[in-house]
């Protein structure tokens, strides 16, 4: 099976890579510079270039992570000149499926699969399973 196209698309850096079926950690991971490029499209055909995940190799599947509103057809970058409709990304990297999600959203997606080693209590107390998840971060150019 073919591995699953991820991302995580922020002002100045869209971060790209590969999952396959059944697994969790990402490979072929790259960091492409936005503004090199005049939109996802372009940086996602780059990005499977470099990667060798063309042709038959080719993802069928994306989840892109974006750093601004994401619920509209259409996505304007807040803080990125990328502008585009869902479906035309969808229809020119020829994916059967194509998910538009919120950075933020992506993040506390992660959360239950942070090893608890990695974990960092902030106050003393207990865990419910299925509660809400908060996460809190910089924007554009504090990360």
């Amino acid at each position: 099976m073919r591995p699953a196209l991820i991302g995580d698309i922020g002002g100045t850096n869209a971060r790209l890579a590969l999952v396959s079926p059944g697994e969790v950690t990402p490979h072929d991971i790259l960091n492409l510079p936005c503004a090199a490029y005049p939109g996802v499209i372009e940086a996602v055909q780059d990005y499977l270039h470099r990667v060798g995940a063309t042709g038959d190799n080719a993802p069928q599947e994306a989840c892109l992570a974006f750093a601004c509103p994401v619920h509209a057809e259409r996505v304007k970058m807040t803080n990125n000149h990328w502008d585009f409709l869902k479906s035309d990304v969808q229809q020119q990297l020829n994916l059967s499926l194509f998910k538009v999600i919120n950075d933020f959203t992506a993040q506390a997606l992660g959360v239950p699969h942070v090893a608890s080693s990695d974990l960092v209590e902030v106050q003393p107390g207990y865990t419910q399973a299925h509660s809400t998840r908060l996460i809190i971060g910089p924007g554009t150019g504090l990360g």
